[in-house]
């Protein structure tokens, strides 16, 4: 009786273990509004630099560099000066939105990844970057639902995001991070990427441009598969801002996060290293509580069976 008791308690126990360690919901893509059904016309491809850009058969953008190098890859949404059909149909996804998102699958190698498109307006064309102000943190999502604030850094002439050698998932922008002014000293105040829509009439976007550096020895390719607009307020729960860490050092180990389900950004998150997270309560903590919970059903198997001998 006491082995058959033993066993259906540990069961219990693995399987609560098992439950409170349990991996969160993942990203809630169906917050995702499309901007682009895919590359899926066979529009004016460029690319300048170290590398090569094309359409793949799955009608994605692919950017293929050799080694360390940096490739300006353009596709031209119009050739004269009409959006073509499927952009325009999400046209105004751009103007409700809080956020941007590129999906990409990067290679094997380390790579920095810079959009760079072109908002016009009559015959004036601006650039469209991100800014180096950390107040509102830009968020790498994985496949899986992981999420982890991503690292930000100056290099050429741009701001750039680093993605992880064989990183594959959304890169989240917000919007106030998006900018014309693109130079290294803009890391403070909001971005105007809206204002230039309310205020100057801009259209987005003339062309889709990015900018990719591969930060490796190798060969490696960085895949465009979709970009897309967010209307919510999203909140990851990122740790609050750490003021001594320099917000554009690359950690020497990346923290990772667990998103909930309709999960995003919010201003003033940190580049502290974020703890992984299960429905926004430490995983950590749930370990200590499952052994702990282990720990009382020990405890109470051998009271009983003490009195048992006893008795």
């Amino acid at each position: 009786m006491k082995k058959k008791l033993f066993a259906v308690l540990a069961v219990i126990a693995v399987i609560c273990a098992m439950t409170m360690t349990a991996v969160a919901a993942p990203f809630d893509t169906s917050l995702l509004l499309p901007v682009t059904e895919q590359f899926d016309i066979d529009k004016v491809v460029s690319a300048t630099g170290d590398g090569v850009a094309s359409l793949t058969e799955d009608k994605t953008y692919l950017v293929e560099i050799d080694g360390y190098g940096y490739v300006a890859a353009g596709y031209a949404v119009t050739t004269d000066g009409s959006f073509w059909a499927t952009f325009i149909a999400h046209e105004d996804n751009l103007y409700a939105s809080k956020y941007m998102v590129l999906q990409v699958k990067n290679g094997s190698q380390e790579t920095a990844i810079s959009p760079y498109h072109i908002a016009f307006s009559g015959s004036v064309t601006t650039p469209v970057s991100i800014s180096g102000n950390e107040e509102y943190p830009i968020v790498l999502v994985n496949d899986n639902g992981e999420y982890q604030r991503a690292v930000v850094e100056f290099s050429l002439d741009a701001w750039y995001v680093i993605l992880p050698a064989d990183f594959s998932g959304y890169i989240v922008i917000p919007n106030e991070r998006l900018t014309s002014d693109i130079t290294e000293e803009n890391t403070e105040g909001v971005g105007d990427y809206m204002a230039m829509r309310t205020e100057q009439d801009y259209r987005f976007f003339w062309q889709l441009n990015i900018y990719v550096e591969n930060r490796g020895e190798e060969e490696t390719t960085l895949e465009w598969v979709n970009m897309f607009a967010v209307s919510e307020t999203l909140d990851f729960d990122l740790p609050a801002a750490d003021p001594t860490e320099d917000p554009t050092e690359t950690p020497t180990e990346t923290p990772t996060e667990v998103a909930s389900q309709g999960a995003s950004v919010t201003p003033g998150q940190s580049t502290a290293a974020a703890q992984t997270q299960q429905g926004g309560f430490p995983t950590w903590a749930w370990i200590v509580i499952a052994v702990v919970v282990v720990a009382i059903i020990v405890v109470v198997i051998v009271v009983a069976s003490k009195k048992k001998k006893e008795n």
